[in-house]
């Protein structure tokens, strides 16, 4: 009896320490950059979501808190690295809706869109129906220190590329 005790205690000790290092590496993960982010976004309406992720939301990304795959595309762009890009399938909420207009003004404010493809409703074959509206975009470059470039310029009435 005491041997199958000292068995189940390593056996619970080596669950958590495995845990703990699923833990630890995807918090390494979160906490760095990427040069090359490809992603097909969760997609999760927000009447879906939990009480704790929408308050997140509504606090730190009210203007991509709609649904997860836009929460996910936010989180995404702030993940990349200075002129590095992200390849995403979400869906084409964010491009067309005006609860997303906010996100998508600071989306190119601080990135470029280099390419959109509307792949549409039945671009996946394991979803029956047309149950999902979807997009590839792909974003890349960073633009930091754009706004203060055009500022500049036009007190000195300059041209100065953000490129």
């Amino acid at each position: 009896m005491a041997i199958l005790k000292a068995e189940k205690a390593d056996d619970d000790t080596r669950e958590r320490a495995i845990a703990a290092a699923g833990m630890a590496k995807a918090a390494d993960l979160l906490a760095g950059e990427y040069t090359l982010i490809i992603t097909n976004v969760p997609y999760l309406a927000r009447k879906s979501h939990h009480k704790v992720l929408t308050d997140w939301a509504d606090s730190e990304q009210p203007d991509a808190k709609g649904d997860l795959a836009t929460l996910a595309l936010s989180r995404c762009l702030a993940l990349l690295a200075h002129r590095c890009s992200l390849a995403t399938v979400s869906p084409q909420n964010w491009l067309v809706q005006p609860t997303y207009r906010k996100f998508r003004k600071r989306a190119v404010a601080t990135h470029s869109l280099k390419a959109v493809a509307l792949l549409g409703p039945r671009a996946f074959e394991s979803i029956g129906g047309e149950v999902v509206n979807v997009c590839l975009a792909i974003l890349s470059g960073r633009r930091t220190g754009c706004r203060e470039q055009i500022r500049r310029s036009r007190r000195e009435r300059a041209i100065d590329s953000c490129s």
